[in-house]
């Protein structure tokens, strides 16, 4: 699943015309870098949620087959956030596993190796995690079992977390159905009402480290800096 329905608003600020997921990097729709990690991984359909000027993104990127994919669009007369779309889409198209992507992010990550970390692994749920490139996300502590421990803000003095590594959430997560029954009907958040609460049941929630080239679109800033500094990257993931 690609989550698309949010609004945009720092982009819209800046003067942006396009609904995000259409807002060109390097010359493609940032939605389409999200489509292309799904095809290269051998995928043959994606749920696509929408909402904010949801019939533009639709009609821009089709029914998927330019991608060699097919795409099965859910549209949300209010919208339901990063976890009530999740837990929507799974009612319409039920499933016990649920890899999700940020159509913001733009990645290149070997998605079967990570699907294969996951089912080797059995957790309730796996982040993609990478070293601290921006403070502006919130923190992901791991421990030394890859265990996450803690998701945001500082871990208090001597609390288990206090002496841990952090990392950030890259936009890329594999969830099982069974982490949705956290959620409540309707608008929900997957880190707040999903993962904080789980972990504290001490469920396990795994991190997989990544090191390769990853970046998330939420400004016109970064925009411009993947663009200026990450063209070979770009150039890369267009194939």
């Amino acid at each position: 699943m690609i989550l698309s329905a949010g609004f945009g608003k720092r982009m819209q600020k800046a003067g942006e015309k396009l609904p995000k997921p259409l807002v060109l990097v390097g010359q493609r729709p940032l939605i389409s870098y999200s489509l292309g990690l799904l095809k290269r991984a051998g995928f043959s359909e994606v749920v696509v949620n929408v909402h904010h000027r949801a019939e533009e993104i639709r009609e821009r990127i089709g029914d998927g087959s330019d991608y060699q994919l097919k795409i099965k669009w859910v549209y949300e007369p209010e919208i339901l956030g990063t976890g009530g779309a999740v837990k929507n889409a799974n009612k319409i198209y039920p499933a016990e596993h649920w890899l999700v992507l940020n159509s913001d992010t733009i990645i290149d990550l070997d998605l079967n190796q990570l699907l294969g970390f996951y089912f080797t692994h059995k957790p309730m749920a796996v982040m993609v995690l990478t070293g601290i490139t921006d403070k502006k996300f919130n923190p992901v502590y791991l421990d030394q079992e890859g265990k996450i421990r803690k998701i945001g803000g500082q871990p208090e003095a001597g609390a288990p977390s206090s002496e841990l590594p952090a990392f950030n959430y890259c936009g890329v997560q594999v969830i099982s159905s069974a982490l949705l029954e956290y959620l409540p009907e309707g608008i929900s958040g997957i880190i707040d009402d999903g993962y904080l609460k789980a972990l504290e049941q001490e469920k396990p929630i795994l991190g997989y480290l990544f090191n390769g080239f990853w970046a998330t679109i939420d400004e016109p800033s970064s925009k411009i800096q993947v663009e200026n500094q990450f063209s070979v990257q770009l150039e890369k993931l267009k194939q």
